[in-house]
């Protein structure tokens, strides 16, 4: 891991607001893991954090009503063993 900017391996955490926008997503027909399997279709999105940085999550909701630009907050839930 490293710095995108300057490539410096001198890396911290530093909390987040935890609130970003919609970057991409797309939805999911095929069921690759049997975890999932009652929950297709759904969707993989991507989310550019207020900070900067993107996380792939999943948006809880109607996928038809997802759209980039979306305003999202992250939580936590757990699936699957």
């Amino acid at each position: 891991d490293f710095c995108p900017h300057c490539l410096s391996d001198k890396l911290t955490w530093t909390a987040i607001k935890g609130s970003g926008e919609v970057y991409s997503f797309i939805i999911m027909h095929q069921v690759y893991d049997k975890t999932f399997a009652e929950e297709a279709p759904y969707n993989v999105t991507m989310v550019r954090l207020d900070e900067g940085p993107r996380l792939v999550s999943n948006v809880r909701g109607p996928n038809d009503a997802i759209r980039v630009g979306d305003r999202v907050r992250v939580g936590r839930r757990d699936v699957g063993g």
